[in-house]
């Protein structure tokens, strides 16, 4: 995750989750980085940020990043 990595993926729109305010300034370029890269594709329309993430989902993203 670098600086081309944001660029590829800026346009991507987050706010159609409806909790997408939720997630923390710092952590916003990193979300917006893994749901464009289809990373993170959120839950019940949400991206639950401060929720823990399951094994399960947590190995959905790590396969989805290894595709990349």
């Amino acid at each position: 995750f670098n600086d081309e990595d944001v660029e590829e993926y800026e346009d991507t729109d987050i706010s159609d989750f409806s909790d997408a305010e939720t997630v923390s300034d710092y952590a916003v370029d990193a979300i917006v980085w893994a749901v464009g890269a289809e990373i993170i594709n959120g839950m019940d329309g949400n991206i639950a940020p401060t929720e823990p993430a399951t094994r399960a989902q947590i190995a959905a993203m790590l396969e989805r990043y290894l595709d990349l």
